[in-house]
């Protein structure tokens, strides 16, 4: 077997468990057509199963599909009694008047799988019948395998409702909730205190430069009149007032000539004061010469 396949098995196995509540060892409940089948193909029955649930397992049988094998010939026939044998033996109401194999183990099932059995058979209709009832693991005989059917849709669906019942508070919890209330309801609601609505924190606001609206188009015509009438009334002053008399080249000639003579004579003054002032640095005192001559007298 694949280990692809084991692994699908072993998914669905462990959904049934979650949500039906298979333990190991599983129980097997198989028929007389499983049986047959097996026979004549050779099946190695416990490392078959080993494989498929990949845990211990339990296999049981029932009187009436015993009882159809017996009466069955051929060495297909003697090989299915001999696996028969080994299986336990599952009790059901037919031992004085069997029945068929199909219909016993549809009987013993019921119609909640009260057991948790994992059925094994090579009937279809019986395997469509079955597949109406969820929680049933199905599997059959197939090119010398055992094959384990895939979850159901009514299966499936119940798993989704037990999901979703879990998530629910349970009857306890919903009694604890109506007391919760009801001691709620009889206490006095104290008054909420209503919230004043504060402004906009005039901080946090940028002022909002208002932008003027644009003149409308008479007022432009009007600004526009009334600057052309300004601009005519300063043409016309500067037309009668008396033009301005403009010196002539000769004048600004000798306006520059004076200019410089006077900065000739400033020159020469400065030159006349830089010059009394050495002199005087360099010529002694009177006085201090005569006192200097008669020192010298004295010492000689």
């Amino acid at each position: 077997m694949r280990p692809k396949t084991q692994r699908a098995y072993r998914r669905t196995m462990h959904s049934y468990s979650l949500g039906f509540g298979f333990r190991p060892p599983y129980q097997l409940l198989v028929d007389a057509d499983f049986c047959l089948e097996a026979s004549k193909q050779k099946i190695d029955m416990a490392t078959e199963l080993e494989n498929t649930f990949q845990e211990p397992t339990k296999t049981f049988i029932t009187e009436c599909s015993i009882q159809e094998l017996r009466k069955q010939q051929g060495p297909a026939a003697a090989g299915a009694n001999g696996l028969a044998r080994k299986f336990e033996r599952r009790r059901c109401p037919h031992t004085h008047q069997p029945i068929a194999s199909a219909d016993c183990v549809a009987q013993v099932i019921g119609p909640e799988n009260k057991y948790n059995y994992c059925v094994g058979s090579q009937n279809v209709e019986l395997r469509n019948k079955l597949r109406e009832i969820p929680g049933i693991p199905m599997f059959y005989v197939k090119s010398h395998m055992i094959i384990m059917e895939m979850m159901s849709k009514k299966s499936k669906e119940a798993i989704k409702k037990l999901e979703q019942e879990k998530m629910l508070p349970s009857a306890k919890e919903n009694e604890k909730l109506k007391s919760a209330k009801m001691i709620a309801s009889t206490k006095e609601e104290e008054p909420k205190k209503k919230k004043k609505t504060k402004g906009v924190n005039p901080l946090a606001c940028k002022k909002s430069t208002k932008i003027p609206p644009p003149p409308p188009k008479k007022r432009k015509r009007e600004l526009e009149e009334k600057e052309k009438k300004k601009k005519a009334k300063k043409e016309e002053d500067e037309e009668k007032e008396p033009s301005v008399i403009e010196p002539t080249p000769e004048k600004q000639e000798d306006t520059g000539a004076d200019d410089t003579e006077e900065k000739k004579k400033k020159r020469r003054r400065r030159k006349k004061t830089k010059k009394t002032d050495a002199e005087q640095q360099v010529t002694p005192n009177p006085e201090e010469n005569s006192s200097n001559n008669n020192n010298d007298v004295e010492e000689q």
